[in-house]
């Protein structure tokens, strides 16, 4: 990896992370502190919930802008204010992750999880959205994943990199080595090079020279030439890790970020090397590492086993902010809110507000206000003792795509039993989906029988009965089946490899609990989905994490069909990212056993609060997730 020129006179960081809690922490009297700054004005905020922030930069001027989970822009003037929102384009409705500016701070840039992004050119009156479909390639642009150097704007998504020097009048595209075919990329690309290990994207970073950064499923790649070549990251923990942030703290290096370890490329020592993440009263990290959010300024980077200096970045997690102390350790900020109110401690993104500058979290309750402890405990009271977790039941079925060869995680903005949450006038879902590129391996959950095979998916009926039915998975990933009618599979043979078509690749993952006298016919039906149960309650959760189910009752004692239920944390994936769930529309099956609403996976243990409005009057209940297990949970008015 490139060495960078140090500049000597590294300026310490100590207690400026301590203003994190910037919202009501009272002044620091002491010497030679820095005094809290007024912190950015409140989001607008409709229903009381919060805004679920993933997307908060500043222009060079100082005006802020916010991108949020709905699908809103707002922006606050440089002195201050009220958040003006700012018109989206109609093609590119979707989750806001990423915003960038080119010289002209009027020309705005945003970017989506799932709906494409989209170029202003006179401060977001009026826009022009790539791609124009809402199944094209290109739809999911990564976390900060838009980047503008002087004239060229870089674009990152899971379909590979795209960049333009005249406004997205021509665009290159870097790819893996199975991308989007030519007649599948929307306002495509002049010029396409396929020099990447993988197409699917997590972060992006590029240097005032132009070098760029690239995290991937595979680990970190970097190129001094845009793209035609790339060094990849070898002999470090980075290979072959899901790299989910990399950034360039001007002259103190290159810091990387997978699930569990933060990496720094120093101007001191030659190569990555794992930084130590050391948190007073916890024995593992707390939450999941989301993003790093780099000070403004030079600051030299820490050497491991000699922490002279402080770290130049802070790092947003699932459970709070993570920020190096003087005495080396690391401080974990808005704990106490978390603890409370869990999302006010799921942050997903930050940056600086000033001068004097302090640091600011995006988080699914919104900006540092409650992150800062505001949480609105007074409303929990009435919420009855926790909900216990217990053995799951139903759980046990592996992944279609392993842990070691693509992505894991299903995707948080297509959930089972509802419309996609970026298409609401889309049908039901009955099936997860995992985003993966083209050739990853497909894989049996479960020992079984092939009963389908082609064009269409593979089906599998399982051994035995669970519930009093047979189970049955089926997997739809567009590209060529290895396996045939008939034939027996274990769990994590293949089935099949991602194709290579025109929308976001990967695999619509399916499970179906049929009664025995019914499965000759259902072999034979087209629609499997009349059958289709929720796979987050049959698949193991990952490690360290469960499963929360629940039913939702109105005050007639009728099930309550989309209703939205906050409260809940799921980690990853950033790129599809997760923010709340719905209860199931009319007509949707669930599972033998469980009768339940909704069902989550992935949920890290913890405590949380989960509210949902019935008959128009918000109702709370707490929960206790364990791991490996799930929690039933109940709402009546």
């Amino acid at each position: 990896m490139r060495r960078h020129a140090r500049i000597p006179g590294a300026l310490a960081l100590t207690a400026l992370v301590l203003a994190a809690g910037c919202g009501t922490a009272p002044p620091d009297t002491r010497p030679g502190m820095p005094q809290p700054v007024t912190p950015p004005p409140a989001l607008p905020d409709d229903d009381g919930w919060g805004v679920h922030v993933l997307a908060f930069v500043e222009t060079p001027r100082r005006a802020a802008w916010v991108g949020t989970w709905d699908g809103s822009l707002y922006t606050v003037p440089p002195r201050g204010g009220q958040w003006r929102r700012v018109p989206v384009a109609d093609e590119a409705t979707g989750p806001v992750n990423s915003i960038a500016f080119e010289r002209d701070t009027a020309v705005v840039w945003y970017g989506t999880a799932g709906a494409g992004f989209a170029r202003s050119a006179d401060g977001g009156a009026t826009w022009r959205a790539w791609p124009r479909s809402p199944d094209a390639a290109w739809n999911h642009v990564v976390p900060r994943g838009i980047v503008v150097v002087r004239d060229t704007v870089f674009v990152a998504t899971t379909d590979g990199l795209r960049y333009t020097g005249d406004g997205g009048l021509t665009w290159r595209c870097v790819q893996g080595p199975s991308g989007p075919t030519d007649s599948s990329v929307a306002d495509g690309c002049d010029e396409r090079w396929e020099t990447l290990p993988t197409s699917h994207l997590l972060s992006l970073e590029v240097m005032s020279d132009g070098t760029i950064y690239i995290g991937h499923l595979q680990g970190l790649s970097r190129s001094a030439d845009r793209g035609r070549t790339w060094s990849h990251e070898t002999e470090s923990g980075l290979a072959g890790k899901r790299v989910r942030s990399v950034r360039v703290g001007r002259h103190s290096g290159v810091w990387a970020l997978t699930e569990t370890t933060i990496y720094a490329d120093s101007p001191r020592v030659e190569g990555f090397h794992e930084i130590p993440l050391r948190v007073p009263g916890f024995a593992t990290l707390p939450g999941g590492p989301r993003a790093l959010i780099t000070r403004p300024g030079v600051i030299d980077a820490t050497l491991p086993g000699e922490l002279t200096s402080l770290m130049p970045v802070l790092v947003a997690t699932s459970y709070g902010m993570l920020g190096e102390t003087a005495a080396g350790d690391f401080r974990l900020y808005f704990l106490s809110a978390a603890d409370r109110y869990r999302p006010a401690g799921d942050i997903w993104t930050g940056a600086w507000w000033g001068p004097p500058f302090i640091p600011v979290g995006g988080s699914a309750a919104g900006l540092s206000r409650v992150l800062a402890g505001e949480a609105p405990v007074p409303m929990f009271l009435d919420a009855p003792d926790r909900v216990q977790p217990t053995a799951g039941r139903s759980l046990g079925l592996a992944r279609p795509v392993r842990d070691d060869e693509g992505n894991p995680f299903a995707d948080g903005t297509v959930l089972f039993g509802a419309p996609p949450t970026i298409r609401p006038d889309a049908d039901v879902v009955h099936a997860v989906r995992y985003h993966n590129p083209p050739g990853t391996p497909v894989r049996a959950a479960a020992t079984g029988t092939v009963i389908r095979a082609g064009a269409g998916g593979v089906l599998l009926r399982h051994d035995g009965l669970v519930e009093g039915h047979v189970v049955h998975t089926s997997y739809v990933a567009g590209g060529a089946t290895t396996v045939s009618v008939g034939q027996r599979v274990a769990a994590g043979d293949e089935l099949a490899r991602v194709g290579r078509g025109a929308g976001p690749t990967g695999v619509a993952f399916g499970v179906h609990a049929v009664l025995p006298a019914d499965t000759a016919t259902f072999a034979a039906t087209t629609s499997l989905s009349t059958s289709a149960v929720n796979p987050q309650l049959w698949v193991t959760p990952r490690e360290g994490t469960g499963v929360v189910a629940g039913r939702v009752f109105n005050s007639a004692g009728q099930p309550v069909p989309g209703a939205v239920v906050r409260g809940l944390v799921v980690t990853y994936p950033t790129e599809a990212p997760f923010s709340y769930v719905r209860t199931y529309e009319a007509g949707v099956s669930n599972s033998p056993g469980f009768d339940e609403h909704f069902a989550v996976g992935d949920v890290p243990a913890g405590d949380y609060t989960l509210g949902v409005v019935i008959d128009g009057v918000r109702t709370w209940r707490r929960v206790r997730v364990a791991p490996g297990q799930v929690s039933m949970v109940e709402f009546r008015p």
